[in-house]
């Protein structure tokens, strides 16, 4: 069974991408397909993070440069004790270029519901996270072409409420 959750569009090649969730014997897993501008299937991808448990893709994007960019919420340790953050990256083959995965050696949790792209390349994860263990704040990572991390930001306005962040928008 696979859950599709997000769909992106090369307009210099035509290809349409789709990312989700599939289940596997391990747990669930990240899967990516691609299509021509046809429909035809040509390529397909799973991908799970480090501790082979959950992992759940949320959102894709296309870089300017053609990279293919998945991310979402990864069981990110063998001794997990809270969920991370998994972001890969795809040349159009198909082919793993960069990945990234982090959250409990930083953060307590970290759940990843947002992805955009920079006309320079710069790829934004955003989401939320459980940095001090009070309750929920903003977390934003930007990552360069090559799939460094470049920084990363937490905020909470108020030690009694939650933030979230729902969506990002590119720059320019």
């Amino acid at each position: 069974q696979a859950y599709p959750s997000a769909i992106a569009v090369d307009p210099a090649i035509g290809n349409v991408y789709v990312t989700g969730t599939t289940r596997s014997p391990g747990g669930n897993d990240y899967l990516t397909v691609a299509y021509d501008w046809t429909g035809a299937e040509l390529w397909s991808r799973t991908r799970q993070g480090e501790a082979h448990g959950d992992d759940s893709a949320c959102c894709i994007s296309v870089t300017p440069d053609g990279l293919i960019v998945v991310t979402g919420t990864s069981d990110t340790t063998a001794t997990y004790t809270a969920p991370g953050m998994l972001t890969v990256a795809y040349e159009s083959g198909g082919n793993e270029v960069w990945s990234d995965e982090w959250g409990p050696e930083v953060f307590r949790a970290g759940f990843t519901n947002s992805l955009t792209v920079g006309t320079t390349g710069i790829v934004y994860v955003g989401g939320w996270t459980n940095v001090g263990g009070g309750p929920a704040g903003t977390l934003t990572v930007a990552y360069d072409t090559l799939g460094n991390r470049l920084w990363w930001q937490s905020h909470n306005s108020d030690d009694e409420v939650s933030d979230f962040i729902l969506a990002l928008a590119p720059t320019p």
